[in-house]
């Protein structure tokens, strides 16, 4: 396994550099090849999921701990953890 110039060890498709990025880009299933064009395309995603949440919070929402880790905690509760 090779050394990832960051912190991580790259491993499985999450070390896999698109074709044509120059080494830039993660492997995607856009084909996205330009560094800036996922940066857009990754804020434009992050800004609409935002939006989408924000949209259902009203002034009655309660928020628990289960909709901050509800993958976790119920791992915990089933005992996979």
């Amino acid at each position: 396994m090779k050394r990832n110039p960051s912190r991580y060890w790259d491993t499985g498709v999450e070390g896999e550099w698109q074709s044509g990025s120059r080494k830039r880009v993660l492997r995607n299933l856009k084909d996205i090849t330009r560094k800036m064009e996922m940066d857009q395309v990754e804020a434009d995603a992050l800004l609409d999921v935002q939006e989408r949440y924000l949209n259902r919070i009203t002034a009655e929402t309660q928020f628990t701990a289960l909709q901050f880790f509800g993958t976790r905690l119920e791992k915990e509760k089933s005992g996979l953890s």
